[in-house]
């Protein structure tokens, strides 16, 4: 009974993460379908854990996507980004990039990282995407 029980609680856990997984690629590949019929090309696409960011550098436009949608912004209209976090005992932890936008609508966007290294990594990123020519 007990080898019964195991098991179908491994089945159970096994199977929610296994739709977890396929309802975010889901949303992945929809977001990604979605900006190709705008004629958005994501070269660089960041996952964050409330945010995908999808940037384009040929057209010169930044995507931000979460559950309610979609929002095209040019480079232009960005102003800056800033990576903050919390400090724990030496650790960075609740990391997040603030990209502070040029737009009344919307003036700041939060996204919030799954780690210190992608914060690290993207905020580096996203500078050297900005700094390409026009």
């Amino acid at each position: 009974m007990f080898f019964f029980v195991f098991v179908l609680v491994v089945g159970l856990i096994i199977y929610g993460l296994w739709s977890l997984y396929r309802r975010e690629d889901r949303s992945r590949r929809q977001l990604l379908d979605g900006l190709r019929a705008q004629n958005f090309s994501s070269e660089h696409l960041l996952e964050g854990g409330s945010h995908y960011v999808a940037f384009d550098s040929n057209s010169h436009r930044v995507a931000f996507a979460t559950a309610k949608g979609v929002q095209l912004f040019n480079f232009d209209e960005m102003a800056e980004i800033q990576w903050l976090w919390v400090d724990r005992n030496g650790r960075k932890e609740r990391n997040f990039l603030h990209f502070r936008m040029n737009n009344v609508v919307c003036p700041l966007i939060k996204v919030r990282c799954t780690s210190a290294q992608q914060a690290e990594h993207w905020n580096a990123k996203v500078q050297a995407i900005w700094a390409l020519p026009t």
